[in-house]
């Protein structure tokens, strides 16, 4: 595996990158490994999961562990920078005190004095009950911890340890701050019905005027749910007469649920075969995208022999069939791989689609998932229906025991395929 393999593995969080390391003499990786435990490099680091256990499984493989294990708990105390980055190595702390670092642990407590309130999850899954006296005493401290933060540890506590254990220790504290938490306890743990919430917008008027002042998403689809027909019908009637790409886009999210589009198909679908190749995604394609048809999957499958791949996948997803598995796997061959936002972009509808097919073209398309995405979520996705249909191969199941995801490395642990194997090949 050349550097430029390894980098590239290591950002998709892929489990060879820590098999060949412990393969070969890992010091030629060393500063690969050293710019990976320091720097978030994943694709998406608010959606994908936390990377600690994949980050100290690399620094134990690597040519210098304890340079590396000092390394990331001393730049914990860096409060600047990209989130990412710090969400990043408080996370391979965290996993380091789990492992039994005392260094790692008080680093955490020291994070969370100078003003790092997210070392608090950390803090109580290592401390318990101990860690939950701690963070209620020491964010009296700080001025921004409000009083629903202090509740949510204790219900986040509750749930692990149980409702009467937290209580019981909180209400036996000398301190009023612990005793005040174990009262918000009586006071609010009961069941509440749910309330559901708006989306925010009175009327399409009033969505439109909301979207050209913050151009921001939230609650359309909620909007699309809630809205009468006739306010659907004026979104709809702007979503076939609009030019602006952006607001067709999220147009394209109001109709995402609404069972029956309230406007014109056939004006939706010259629109989709008219829009620019290279202006994706295509919003009119998206609207359709969770529709069953037997016409969008000729309409999907035209677009995908003309080369456009995300606008096919869109129109297929829901409504392939067996038969259009070689069209399918011909279609992601011409995928641009080192676009990976192109990639990505397609990831879960892809995996959808494989549901629907057989497993020869299926498996091969889970196998291209696993292989190419740049997101952990969606390998794990692959993966997991891979397993279930007796799909993965053992080199597979070997690497997903080392991935960034800890739901993909369970999910390889309990396959049956790999019980004659050690949980450490290396072993």
């Amino acid at each position: 595996m050349t550097i430029k393999e390894f980098n590239l593995a290591v950002a998709k969080g892929q489990g060879r990158a820590i098999l060949h390391l412990r393969s070969v003499d890992p010091a030629p990786y060393f500063h690969s490994v050293r710019r990976a435990v320091l720097r978030w490099q994943g694709y998406d680091a608010q959606c994908e999961p936390k990377r600690g256990e994949y980050l100290v499984d690399l620094i134990n493989a690597s040519s210098e562990p304890e340079q590396l294990k000092e390394l990331v708990i001393r730049h914990l105390a860096r409060q600047e920078g990209y989130w990412g980055h710090r969400a990043h190595k408080r996370d391979a702390v965290r996993v380091l005190a789990l492992r039994g670092s005392e260094a790692a642990k008080q680093a955490l407590y020291r994070a969370f004095e100078s003003g790092d309130v997210s070392a608090d999850d950390a803090i109580l899954e290592l401390e318990g009950l101990v860690g939950l006296e701690w963070l209620l005493l020491n964010s009296l401290k700080n001025s921004e911890i409000d009083r629903s933060q202090r509740e949510w540890w204790v219900r986040d506590l509750a749930e692990s340890l149980g409702e009467d254990v937290v209580r019981v220790h909180l209400l036996s504290s000398d301190e009023v701050a612990v005793r005040d938490a174990a009262e918000y306890m009586e006071r609010t743990f009961e069941n509440r019905p749910w309330q559901p919430h708006k989306s925010g917008f009175a009327d399409f008027d009033d969505l439109k005027h909301q979207w050209q002042e913050k151009k921001s998403r939230v609650g359309l689809w909620k909007w699309g749910m809630e809205a009468s027909g006739e306010e659907l019908a004026k979104a709809a009637l702007e979503f076939e007469t609009c030019e602006d790409a952006e607001f067709l886009r999220a147009l394209a999210k109001i109709f995402e649920k609404v069972k029956k589009y309230p406007g014109s198909y056939p004006t939706v679908a010259r629109r989709a075969k008219a829009w620019p190749a290279d202006d994706q995604p295509n919003p009119f394609t998206l609207m359709l995208s969770k529709r069953k048809a037997p016409s969008l999957r000729k309409f999907g499958l035209t677009f995908l022999a003309e080369g456009r791949i995300p606008e096919g996948i869109d129109l297929i997803r829901k409504n392939a069939l067996p038969v259009d598995g070689p069209a399918i796997i011909e279609g992601l061959g011409r995928v641009p791989l080192d676009d990976l936002w192109f990639v990505h972009g397609i990831g879960l509808d892809c995996f959808e689609l494989a549901k629907l097919l057989d497993n020869l073209h299926a498996g091969w398309i889970f196998g291209w998932m696993f292989e190419h995405s740049p997101c952990s979520f969606c390998r794990n996705s692959a993966f997991r229906d891979m397993t279930d249909r007796g799909l993965a191969t053992p080199a597979m199941v070997a690497e997903a025991m080392w991935d960034c995801d800890p739901d993909t490395r369970q999910v390889a642990r309990s396959v049956s395929l790999i019980d004659p194997l050690p949980t450490d090949p290396f072993v």
